[in-house]
């Protein structure tokens, strides 16, 4: 996956992230239900969020376990 897909899904990751955040913590009347599982789709974004922003790091060449030369 090239620089500019990962960026793009990173950005879309993060806005999913930010819309189910936002629905979740709307306030409802009591017995109300959500037909979508809100927490469940910011668990998502989140981690995969969190795997495209290791993936874009190692394509600006950062290596896990590899110490910078001094």
């Amino acid at each position: 996956m090239d620089r500019n897909t990962t960026i793009f899904l990173l950005a879309s990751a993060v806005t999913i992230g930010a819309l189910a955040f936002w629905q979740d913590s709307r306030r409802r009347p009591l017995g109300q239900v959500t037909l979508v599982p809100w927490t469940g789709l910011l668990f998502t974004a989140v981690v995969l969020a969190l795997f495209l922003t290791i993936h874009l790091l190692a394509l600006f060449g950062l290596r896990a376990g590899s110490s910078p030369d001094l």
